[in-house]
């Protein structure tokens, strides 16, 4: 479960958004400005949720079929939806667009909370694979990046704020 949870998180940061920012980026006339903000502070919630998520598969893996409760849970539960966050919060400020995807599944991830600490670490830890791996693969569905990191530079362009990011 760990594995399969890392490798969606890995597929989620090295996706659509990564080929959307690297578009944006040459578009923009203060890429410095924009590479400080989005590289340097939006990716400290990134950071963090992926520490998380470490020490949340780390309980998974020494007792995986311990019930989680308290840090425990926080960190199985909230490391994911901490990252989906950072990653909304980077999403945005490269392209002024909300990743409603991200937040909707950050947000089941902070609703299981109340009916989590009722699983097993390994029930929860598949759950939580599960709904980070649907979420790559319905990212993936909806759009192909170069045609979403086109479309980001369109709207950007409409909207006058390639200049200024």
């Amino acid at each position: 479960m760990a594995f399969l949870e890392t490798a969606a998180l890995w597929w989620l940061y090295f996706g659509a958004t990564a080929e959307q920012s690297r578009a944006v980026m040459s578009m923009c006339e203060d890429p410095g400005r924009l590479a400080r903000d989005a590289y340097t502070y939006l990716h400290l919630p990134i950071v963090a949720g992926i520490i998380a998520v470490a020490v949340g598969d780390d309980l998974l893996i020494r007792e995986p079929q311990r019930a989680l409760h308290g840090i425990a849970l926080a960190m199985l539960l909230g490391g994911p939806a901490l990252y989906l966050l950072g990653e909304c919060l980077f999403h945005w400020r490269m392209t002024k667009l909300a990743n409603v995807k991200r937040l909707a599944v950050a947000a089941v991830l902070v609703l299981l909370a109340p009916v989590a600490g009722h699983l097993n670490a390994l029930t929860l830890s598949a759950l939580v694979a599960a709904l980070l791996t649907a979420l790559a693969l319905w990212e993936l569905q909806t759009s192909g990046a170069r045609t979403r990191a086109d479309a980001v530079a369109a709207h950007l362009a409409r909207r006058g704020q390639l200049g200024g990011m």
